[in-house]
């Protein structure tokens, strides 16, 4: 049975003359305690108008009313910890692009969306290229924020997939596992591959090898490459690093793929 290469999932840009439109960013709701900003952000201004000095009970306080408030970003409460990871992850997939051989002059403007697993449209995405789409991903709620260092690692045994396309497993996956464990996507993908030797310390503590030499999926995210082919992303060992990788949902599972999960 054929295996994942490094080269299968890398591409060429192409030279057709079509444009991509500019992406729309998402719609921001603050929620929460801004009136508390304000009433900071006057007390700061008034004792530098009168010269005198800014405490760091003031700048405590004025971090405190930040943090403490909720920003609804696609339907999502967030805090602002929450809102500093998405631009963390659109910078990892500009720079992973431009790993695949997309320009700088070419990077799109990423567009994220927080979707339900049971509403991601495994099988739809495979069928539905699209280059327009270049940049746009999905991020999965329920994983956003998991601690996973902490979290306890679960790979479950698909070996009676093998031969099935990506797109199949996934949604298996989802059907099967999805209310008793975390499916992870992007998020974990970046983790692990900005952090091995602690995704590895954590995978072990429940007696998984992750650098030997499997593909671990991560089908809580999927996301559109300059070609238009939706894919997942993936981890593989190789040459002492987690190169990047996604793997398009219509190729075929493999004996050597696994998807990674955590617990509850």
């Amino acid at each position: 049975m054929k295996e994942h290469t490094l080269e299968e999932n890398t591409f060429q840009e192409t030279t057709e003359s079509e444009e991509t439109p500019k992406k729309q960013g998402l719609e921001v709701v603050i929620n929460g305690d801004a009136d508390g900003v304000k009433e900071t952000l006057e007390t700061l201004n008034s004792a530098i108008s009168h010269d005198e000095p800014v405490t760091q009970s003031n700048l405590d306080d004025l971090r405190s009313a930040i943090e403490g408030m909720k920003i609804n970003i696609g339907g999502k409460e967030m805090t602002l910890k929450d809102v500093e990871s998405i631009s963390s992850f659109n910078a990892f997939l500009n720079s992973t692009y431009q790993s695949w051989g997309v320009a700088e002059s070419d990077l799109p403007t990423p567009h994220p969306s927080f979707v339900d697993l049971k509403e991601i449209e495994y099988e739809k995405k495979s069928k539905n290229p699209d280059k327009k789409k270049f940049g746009t991903y999905t991020l999965n709620p329920e994983t956003f924020a998991v601690d996973f260092e902490k979290a306890k690692v679960f790979i479950p045994d698909l070996s009676a997939m093998e031969g099935k396309e990506l797109h199949q497993v996934f949604q298996y996956v989802v059907d099967t596992y999805g209310d008793k464990y975390h499916i992870p996507g992007i998020e974990y993908w970046k983790w692990m591959i900005e952090n091995p030797d602690k995704a590895e310390e954590a995978a072990k503590k429940q007696k998984y090898d992750i650098k030997d030499g499997n593909y671990y999926f991560f089908p809580g995210s999927s996301l559109c490459p300059s070609n238009g082919d939706w894919r997942v992303p993936y981890a593989h060992w190789f040459g002492g690093e987690f190169p990047r990788r996604a793997s398009w949902l219509g190729h075929e599972w493999h004996s050597l793929d696994r998807v990674l999960l955590l617990e509850k």
